[in-house]
């Protein structure tokens, strides 16, 4: 083999163009070999001696002609042509993962490698990124590649001095998307109740990536009752699926709405009893502290006068001695009989339960049992 002689200087290892093919003179004779870039084109490739030769690679075939013109000073030389095998080595590039911005793709390469570089199909003098995978931004420079196909690429020299190298086939670039909770709103309880009458405000969550501005709709079934980020409820509520959508915004993604759990609104009682503890049969109590009676007789609850009427009511009696300074537990229904040895101050506890009402309760005098 004789003088080697190489192409355009602006070719480098890694550069999605690819490497031109390799030329040697010898004996009068130019051979080529095989370059990986699938693009035919004219290159200049500038030889010592004055020697300009002209090579053209023609792409996609089972081998590389070079078509050569030798030309000296003096005279001009016959063209000469020489046909070379492919390279030996197989390689390919393929892309995994979806294309969006915020996402990761993978360009997966044979041979393994980690020369490897992505661009805009049709432009490939502009390199957007380096490596094996990229997670495209999600800044203006990503929201730019939407619409647009992105190509991988590698050209690299085997220690066998082989050339080899392959290009994906582009895939287009989407919108990103949210990744987001369901919303909430503060003035609503964890068991999604509220009551009537409160101002309720939504919290859209933690959105990945962050929404730069949230669009806030209140709906009452199918009815829409308000668009911004506070709603304060009403007796028209009361009894119907309240629900808050959350819609978040941002360039470069899809804009994307989240409901929260349906919230319940009920309605408050307005005159709420004052419970009271009897002896059945006998004295209620008058004041707090008051001894009542001794262990062994039957006790009833009182709940008092609750308004509007038609509730229902449960009852929790309290027993506090010196073991149970906090209070035990003791009984749960309108009555209560102390056994023997079960001394010290009880109370009793009513809850009262409407349909379409919030639940509310009230709680005794405590009286002593001794």
């Amino acid at each position: 083999m004789g003088d080697q002689f190489w192409g355009r200087p602006d070719h480098r290892l890694g550069h999605p163009r690819m490497a031109p093919p390799q030329v040697a003179l010898s004996n009068g004779l130019i051979q080529g070999e095989r370059g990986v870039d699938p693009r035919p084109r004219w290159d200049r490739i500038h030889a010592v001696r004055g020697v300009s030769v002209i090579v053209r690679r023609l792409a996609q075939t089972s081998a590389a002609v070079l078509a050569v013109g030798a030309i000296f000073a003096s005279s001009q030389l016959p063209a000469m042509a020489q046909v070379i095998s492919p390279a030996k080595t197989s390689s390919s590039a393929t892309i995994t993962g979806v294309a969006r911005v915020g996402s990761r793709v993978t360009c997966n390469v044979t041979p393994k490698t980690t020369q490897v570089h992505w661009w805009l199909s049709g432009n490939p003098n502009v390199i957007v990124s380096n490596g094996p995978s990229w997670e495209l931004p999600t800044t203006a420079s990503g929201s730019s590649l939407i619409g647009k196909r992105i190509v991988c690429g590698f050209s690299v020299i085997l220690n066998t001095n082989e050339r080899v190298g392959a290009n994906s086939r582009s895939v287009v670039v989407q919108p990103g998307v949210f990744r987001a909770p369901s919303p909430t709103a503060a003035g609503v309880s964890a068991t999604h109740v509220t009551k009537v009458g409160v101002k309720l405000t939504a919290l859209p969550g933690v959105w990945t990536p962050s929404a730069s501005s949230f669009t806030y709709v209140w709906k009452r079934g199918a009815t829409t009752v308000g668009t911004k980020r506070t709603y304060t409820t009403s007796s028209a509520d009361v009894g119907k699926a309240l629900v808050l959508v959350v819609t978040g915004h941002r360039s470069g993604f899809t804009t994307k709405a989240s409901s929260s759990a349906k919230i319940s609104v009920k309605n408050l009682f307005t005159t709420t009893g004052t419970p009271n503890i009897c002896v059945v049969g006998g004295a209620c109590a008058t004041a707090k502290d008051q001894v009542l009676t001794s262990p062994g007789h039957k006790l009833q609850a009182k709940p008092g006068s609750w308004s509007p009427s038609g509730a229902t009511f449960t009852y929790t009696w309290i027993m506090r001695d010196a073991a149970h300074p906090t209070g035990l537990k003791v009984g749960t229904g309108p009555t209560f009989t102390p056994k023997a040895g079960q001394t010290g101050f009880i109370t009793v506890t009513v809850a009262a339960d409407k349909t379409n009402f919030l639940r509310a309760t009230a709680t005794s005098w405590k009286v002593g049992i001794y």
